[in-house]
């Protein structure tokens, strides 16, 4: 399977949260409050590939926690509809 954007949060969002992020039809920033998420306080780590290479990926959260890419994973170029 294909994996993007993977986000960690120390609270439960509500569902008000969750439905900003899933359905606006457009990418939401998790590191910014906009409309009804304003959680970005809350993000312990946001990673968001887009590194295309290597087996690192940067946090682009406050707290700057690098995650390590183990066992041979390959990037794609694939862009979802």
């Amino acid at each position: 399977g294909l994996i993007d954007e993977v986000a960690i949060w120390d609270v439960a969002l509500d569902s008000d949260a969750v439905e900003a992020i899933y359905n606006s039809g457009t990418p939401t920033a998790l590191d910014a409050d906009s409309g009804n998420y304003d959680n970005s306080g809350d993000l312990i780590a946001y990673w968001r590939f887009e590194e295309g290479t290597g087996t690192s990926a940067a946090d682009s959260s406050d707290t700057g926690i690098t995650g390590t890419l183990t066992n041979g994973p390959t990037w794609s170029s694939d862009v979802p509809s």
